[in-house]
């Protein structure tokens, strides 16, 4: 059976995101060699993976299904160590696992327990799925994940959300949550759902891992009470979804969106962006500098200052502000890590300096938003 290389390539890097670390079979990857083509399968406790070659990247051969088990970054390797002229490949599982090119070919040394291998279920693709643009999911993704605890990171009792993606998929919107102790974000993209509602929580690194792997402009998502299933013409992954009490964050944005008491600033995001990352160059460890902002209504302008052993700065900035003349003291790297998030031209800024239990909210200013991000960051005492 002939497979394009780049093709084999690809659908193997993809295939890998699902292996498993733990020293048995789950940490190989599975080759199906079928009739309709080649699979890919890799499966760890959290994540499943399988991808298909596309349908013009072989050539049709009735062929006896087989199964191997293949050590994923052998055979990555190998690929990469053929001649740059092969462009394509051929699999022969007539007597064991032989990969041909050009006039060469490369026996390989199977490993032992594919019959064994815990195949998982691939559910169809129904009614029930709601498709959404790849795009849109990755940008969703992108501006809430990285406000997630690691999954490898220790938390407290009952904060094993904090390591997760809430992700809630309504009939008008899809909304995704994160949150860890100090930070707060939320992306919501109005859409047409076209299939079942539902809310689960997703481990952070693992949805970030699998929305990478689809080649299609679309994704299938839905999920029932184990599972959270990504799917295209290609890839099906499965997520297995986290146990754990939600943290009430769309509560906690809607109680500080709706305080009209709050100062409320409008500046451009490349202004702010590069005055924080001045002032974040005080931080030796670039974890923790404290950042005292004012608003000044007035005048318009938007002081922030911060001073370390390393030296100081202090900075205005043009900027619109609605509200009270108020100051407010913060952790400038989280506002870098939102500020790099944000995909705007300008940014708003609200805050209550009467009380510091309150967040400081930051969101998309813009006017025309696609997927709107906000974001809540605890203040420091003043």
């Amino acid at each position: 059976m002939k497979i394009d290389r780049k093709l084999f390539e690809a659908a193997l890097q993809i295939a890998k995101k699902g292996i498993s670390k733990k020293a048995d079979i789950t940490s190989k990857t599975l080759v199906e060699i079928k009739n309709s083509g080649i699979s890919l399968v890799g499966m760890n406790d959290g994540m499943t993976v399988i991808t298909n070659m596309p349908p013009n990247s072989f050539v049709f051969e009735e062929t006896e299904e087989k199964k191997f088990l293949v050590e994923p970054s052998f055979m990555t390797d190998l690929l990469k160590q053929l001649p740059k002229s092969v462009t394509e490949v051929e699999f022969d599982a007539t007597n064991g696992l032989v990969l041909r090119y050009e006039k060469s070919e490369f026996k390989l040394e199977t490993i032992e327990g594919a019959d064994m291998f815990p195949m998982p279920t691939k559910k169809g693709v129904d009614e029930n799925f709601v498709t959404i643009e790849a795009n849109d999911l990755r940008r969703m993704v992108r501006a809430t994940a990285f406000v997630s605890v690691r999954k490898d990171d220790s938390v407290s009792v009952g904060q094993e959300a904090m390591k997760c993606l809430a992700i809630h998929c309504a009939k008008d919107d899809i909304k995704i949550y994160a949150a860890n102790p100090y930070l707060f974000s939320s992306c919501l993209k109005t859409h047409e759902n076209n299939g079942a509602d539902f809310n689960v929580l997703i481990y952070a690194e693992d949805i970030n891992e699998a929305i990478n792997a689809f080649q299609n402009k679309e994704i299938q998502i839905f999920a029932d009470d184990k599972f959270m299933y990504l799917a295209d013409d290609y890839t099906f992954i499965s997520l297995r979804i986290v146990n754990a009490k939600e943290l009430p964050i769309n509560n906690t944005l809607k109680k500080i969106e709706t305080n009209k008491d709050l100062t409320k600033v409008n500046v451009a995001k490349n202004l702010i962006l590069g005055t924080i990352k001045r002032a974040c160059l005080l931080s030796t460890d670039r974890k923790m500098i404290r950042i005292l902002l004012k608003a000044n209504k007035e005048t318009n302008l938007l002081n922030i200052q911060g001073k370390s052993d390393r030296g100081s700065i202090n900075e205005d900035i043009e900027a619109i502000i609605d509200g009270k003349d108020a100051e407010i003291c913060f952790n400038g790297s989280y506002l870098l890590e939102v500020l790099n998030a944000l995909d705007c031209e300008n940014t708003e800024i609200r805050f209550d300096a009467a009380d510091e239990r309150t967040p400081m909210l930051v969101k998309n200013g813009d006017d025309e938003v696609v997927t709107d991000s906000t974001y809540a960051i605890a203040l420091l005492k003043k």
